[in-house]
């Protein structure tokens, strides 16, 4: 209190005022009552928030002995302007669309208010794509930077990023995003749009070791194709023949009667084998020679059969060079020859002669009574062992390519020559001869 009667409070509580002038006294009493609200604050002022993000207010409270408290979470919170942005009860503002609002807090009759602006939705964050990426050398990889806002919107920043590779000696990258592998090793990408990047991991591989990599397959390739050559070189298990007429290697036609004469010998002696194979057939001679089959190929085209028996004979003096082939009908591939030196003293020795070497490369069964022996010691029997009977039977019909066996064992086994070349070439170029030097052997 002073001398002017102007009294000042210092805490709560009753206080007694008393005036006296002379012997006359006057009192009063005085009460001093909690500090009384004077303004609200609200932070931050003039604030401005993104598309699709939010903003924390505060509001702050002066007393009359200038004092201050926190009133966020005591005073009533509005928005003027409800479709812009909208406050909680907590003071937490969320933008809604962009615009201008007030937002206000109040606490019985003092309130305070703030500007709140709703701007465009910020960038937050930035990912490149493909992640992790492999790029050989000389080799390159298109790199997209995607950028995702704070309203959860997407946009390409390929084209408006800066790209930045931390290692340009491994790989490089242009202002489009385009890498190119330079050395083998590990580089990052960089994708800068303002405060915002985003980064990856790029690898460039070394350089495949081709003589490492191909020597396991090529070792491969070679066992499975000297398996199946291997397996090739067996003879069909169905076999159909035709005998061709041999041509004799003169100038003389009249000596081709002794060449006619073995090819119908020929044919009827394998003829008589037919019953002892499993399966084994052979065209019959009046039907080569009225369709005047004169080739391999001919004889698969007409008969449909799989093997042809050719075959030539030179006179030399008192001898004659006899050469039997086996051919592949449907190719033409010689499978087996035969050179045979025949005293031409007679022709039952030149028939017998080519006949065992045809048998021997068809690889034919010769029935029990005849191994040994003189054909013919016994009539010919089935395959169910019972006796032909041959005295009334005529030449038979000529067999269609219908009868023929479908296998195609010939395919297989040119599909592996083929195979067996290309290894043998592949393992020749891996490895190149090398020059001896002092090759001389010591004795």
């Amino acid at each position: 209190m002073n001398a002017d009667g102007l009294a000042t409070s210092m805490s709560q509580g009753n206080a007694t005022i008393t005036a006296a002038s002379g012997s006359v006294r006057g009192s009063t009493t005085l009460s001093v009552s909690a500090p009384a609200l004077v303004s609200i604050a609200l932070a931050p002022a003039a604030s401005s928030i993104p598309l699709g993000s939010t903003q924390q207010l505060t509001a702050a409270g002066t007393y009359t002995d200038n004092s201050t408290h926190d009133l966020t979470s005591s005073v009533i919170w509005s928005s003027s302007a409800s479709e812009v942005a909208k406050v909680n009860a907590a003071g937490m503002a969320t933008s809604i669309s962009p615009g201008n609002t007030t937002i206000s807090g109040t606490s019985g009759s003092v309130s305070g208010s703030t500007t709140v602006t709703i701007v465009a939705p910020a960038l937050v964050s930035i990912t490149l794509s493909p992640a992790n990426p492999s790029v050989r050398r000389s080799k390159t990889q298109q790199l997209t930077a995607t950028g995702t806002y704070t309203d959860n919107s997407t946009q390409d920043l390929t084209a408006s990023a800066d790209w930045i590779s931390s290692a340009a000696g491994v790989a490089t990258i242009n202002a489009g995003g385009l890498v190119k592998g330079v050395y083998p090793g590990i580089a990052t990408m960089t994708a800068i749009s303002g405060s915002i990047s985003g980064s990856t991991s790029l690898t460039v591989p070394p350089r495949p070791n081709l003589r490492k990599l191909f020597i396991t397959p090529a070792v491969v390739l070679a066992v499975c194709a000297s398996i199946v050559y291997l397996i090739s070189r067996n003879w069909p298990s169905e076999r159909s023949v035709a005998v061709l007429p041999f041509h004799i290697i003169e100038d003389d036609s009249q000596n081709q009667s002794p060449c006619d004469g073995l090819f119908w010998r020929l044919t009827a002696r394998l003829s008589e084998l037919e019953p002892f194979q499993s399966s084994f057939w052979v065209q019959d001679a009046a039907n080569v020679c009225e369709s005047g089959i004169r080739s391999a190929t001919q004889a698969f085209r007409t008969f449909g059969v799989n093997l042809a028996v050719t075959g030539s004979i030179q006179r030399r003096k008192e001898t004659a060079v006899v050469t039997v082939n086996v051919v592949a009908a449907r190719t033409g591939k010689h499978l087996g020859v035969k050179t045979l030196l025949v005293s031409s003293s007679g022709s039952n020795t030149l028939d017998e002669q080519v006949a065992e070497a045809v048998i021997a490369m068809l690889k034919l069964n010769l029935p029990p009574a005849t191994t040994g022996g003189h054909r013919g010691s016994q009539p010919p029997r089935t395959s169910i062992g019972k006796a032909r009977d041959t005295s009334n039977v005529g030449p038979k019909a000529p067999r269609t390519r219908q009868h023929c066996s479908r296998r195609p064992w010939i395919r297989t086994r040119i599909t592996a020559l083929r195979i067996r070349d290309s290894v043998r070439l592949i393992w020749k170029s891996m490895n190149p001869p090398r020059r001896r030097i002092g090759s001389t052997r010591l004795k």
